[in-house]
C-alpha cells in the first residue's frame, strides 16, 4: 500500500465547508457541523486541518463539564488555563483572535467527539458545553467546526421546534454538512493511487457493497487484494476476484496498514 493522500468528496465538502467558515462576513455566524457515520474519514480529514492549516484541535470526552471543556481549549492555544470559567473562556477567544490576526487559517477550532457534549440532552435540558461554544463562538467571532456522528444534528434538529435554546444554538450553525459512503468511481481511484490496482467498473460495485463504501473498511480490503494480486501475478480486480475474497472471509487474515503520509515528522491519513 502507498502512502499518499487521495482526495475524496467527502474531503472536498469538509474543505468548502471550512472556507465558508473562514470567509464568513462580521456578524454572520461561524459554527460549522460536519457529521458522518464512523468509518467515513471524518477523523482523517480533520488531521489533514491540524497538520497543513494548523488548526486548533480539542477532542470531548464523556462527561466533560464546560470549565474542562474551556480548560482543554485554552491548553490547546499553548496557555496554561485559569481557575475560573469566565477568564478561561476570555482567554480562549483572546487567543483564537491573535491566531486570526496572524493566519486566518489556523484560527479554526475543531471541536471532535461533539456527541459526547449531547450526553444526556433533552427537550427541556440543554447541554452546557453548548452554551460554552456558543459564547465562546460568539465572543471571538472565528470559526468553530464541531464534528461528530449523524445523532448530533438529528438531536439539535429534532429539540430545537420546540426548545428555544436549542433553536439559538441550531440556528448559528451557518453550515452543515455529512459525509457520505464512497462512490464507484471513489473506490477505483482509491484502489489505483493507494494499491495501484486496475479495479473494473463491475468489481468496484462488488467492492462497494462489501465495504458498504466506507473508506477505513475498503483501506483495509485494498490490502487484501493487492497480496491476492501479487500472487496471481495481475494488477486487475475482477469480480471473480472479489468472489474468491468473500469465500474466504471466514478466515481472518492480518491486519492490513493504515494507508498514511508524513508531513515534517507528523501523520496524516487518506481523507
Amino acid at each position: 500500500m502507498k502512502t499518499q493522500f487521495v482526495v475524496t468528496q467527502n474531503f472536498r465538502l469538509l474543505l468548502g465547508l471550512v472556507e465558508l467558515l473562514l470567509s464568513a462576513l462580521e456578524g454572520m455566524p461561524r459554527l460549522g457541523l460536519l457529521t458522518g457515520d464512523v468509518g467515513l474519514g471524518k477523523s482523517w480529514g480533520v488531521d489533514y486541518l491540524v497538520v497543513n492549516q494548523a488548526a486548533v484541535y480539542v477532542r470531548a470526552a464523556r462527561g466533560m463539564t464546560p470549565s474542562a471543556l474551556l480548560r482543554a481549549i485554552v491548553r490547546r492555544l499553548g496557555e496554561r488555563p485559569a481557575w475560573g470559567r469566565h477568564d478561561n473562556l476570555l482567554r480562549a477567544a483572546e487567543l483564537l483572535n491573535l491566531r486570526a490576526a496572524q493566519a486566518p487559517a489556523s484560527s479554526l477550532l475543531v471541536v471532535d467527539e461533539v456527541g459526547y457534549l449531547l450526553e444526556g440532552a433533552r427537550h427541556d435540558r440543554f447541554p452546557e458545553c453548548l452554551d460554552a461554544l456558543r459564547d465562546l463562538s460568539d465572543e471571538s467571532q472565528t470559526p468553530l467546526l464541531l464534528v461528530g456522528e449523524p445523532e448530533v444534528a438529528e438531536t439539535l434538529g429534532r429539540y430545537s421546534a420546540s426548545n428555544r435554546q436549542y433553536r439559538r444554538f441550531w440556528e448559528r450553525i451557518l453550515e452543515h454538512e455529512e459525509f457520505k459512503p464512497l462512490g464507484r468511481q471513489e473506490v477505483i481511484l482509491l484502489g489505483q493511487e493507494l494499491a495501484d490496482l486496475e479495479i473494473a467498473p463491475e468489481a468496484a460495485e462488488v467492492v462497494r457493497g462489501s465495504t458498504e463504501g466506507n473508506l477505513r473498511r475498503l483501506i483495509l480490503l485494498l490490502s487484501r487484494l493487492e497480496r491476492a494480486c501479487r500472487a496471481a501475478q495481475s494488477k486487475r480486480v475482477t469480480p471473480e476476484l472479489m468472489r474468491s475474497l468473500e469465500r474466504k472471509a471466514s478466515q481472518p487474515g492480518p491486519a492490513a496498514p493504515q494507508a498514511m503520509i508524513g508531513d515534517a515528522g507528523r501523520r496524516q491519513r487518506v481523507a
